[in-house]
């Protein structure tokens, strides 16, 4: 019995020695991850492309790693003519932007279909306009593109100090 013993502890000594021998080594100088991160995004925004008499403007904070909350408004003689609350959020696996106004009753989500370092891309498709929302960072500047199919409008905006 003594020997049996010696022999099932010996087998499986050499199963666990070949388990571990076949895990794949992962080199840590190829291994990519990306970048979750839209620190860029945040600060106070002007808009340098806006329309005579108006002022647009969008405010955006971190609230932790897995979101950002943000506030877009316009105004002209001190009124607000259009706002929207925005949150960039990652409620799962996948980045979410969310879009209320206060003129309609539900917020509109539009899934974060590409992004890295300094820009993002979102779609919904159930919706007339917009259908794609994209922000970048170019430089100083901020960018952000809404559109479906020909029409498109851009916002430009400078960071406020």
């Amino acid at each position: 019995m003594n020997r049996f013993i010696r022999i099932v502890f010996f087998a499986c000594c050499i199963i666990l020695f070949t388990l571990c021998q076949s895990k794949p080594k992962t080199d840590m100088a190829n291994t990519e991850t990306k970048i979750e991160n839209f620190d860029w995004l945040v600060g106070k925004w002007q808009r340098t492309n806006e329309g005579q008499g108006k002022l647009t403007y969008e405010y955006w904070d971190k609230v932790n790693d897995n979101e950002y909350r943000g506030i877009g408004f316009t105004i002209a003689k001190e009124d607000t003519l259009r706002q929207e609350k925005l949150t960039l959020i990652k409620p799962a696996e996948q980045w979410e932007l969310v879009v209320k106004v206060p003129e309609e009753i539900n917020a509109i989500t539009f899934e974060v279909e590409e992004y890295d370092d300094h820009s993002f891309k979102c779609i919904n498709d159930s919706i007339d306009f917009p259908s794609v929302i994209k922000y970048w960072k170019e430089g100083n500047n901020l960018k952000a593109l809404v559109s479906r199919d020909s029409l498109k409008i851009d916002f430009e905006f400078s960071k406020l100090k």
